[in-house]
């Protein structure tokens, strides 16, 4: 995956929304196995988010 952003105050603004994102997902996958739920989706979008956080913060 490669992900180029060359205006660092968006790069910033986004890596800020990918991270608000995880952290959504983190309390969706939390709340998903405390009530017996699969959360293979929000397991999948954690991996892909984490990916792109990773690669966004590569450039910085």
């Amino acid at each position: 995956m490669l992900i180029l952003i060359d205006n660092p105050e968006r790069r910033a603004e986004l890596i800020s929304r990918v991270r608000a994102r995880i952290d959504c997902e983190i309390e969706e996958v939390s709340e998903a196995l405390c009530e017996g739920r699969p959360a293979t989706r929000s397991l999948r979008l954690l991996e892909t988010l984490t990916k792109i956080l990773a690669e966004l913060e590569v450039q910085k």
